[in-house]
């Protein structure tokens, strides 16, 4: 995520009880609405002054059948 996307995950996080969002709703490309449910399982504690990002992962069922 993006060090300003983490500023805001941040701040919102300092409102809930218990300080850690869990669920997390995904929309992909062509979604109109998160239509995808996940668990936030993973933030990292640095930031790649490189690219300005952190990384961070959700594990999201892979509906798709083929």
């Amino acid at each position: 995520m993006s060090e300003s996307d983490f500023l805001t995950y941040s701040k919102y996080r300092e409102h809930l009880k218990g300080g850690h969002i869990q669920k997390v709703e995904v929309g992909l490309g062509d979604d109109k609405q998160y239509t995808r449910n996940g668990v936030f399982d993973f933030l990292d504690n640095v930031l790649d002054r490189s690219s300005g990002t952190i990384h961070a992962r959700a594990t999201v069922a892979n509906s798709i059948l083929f």
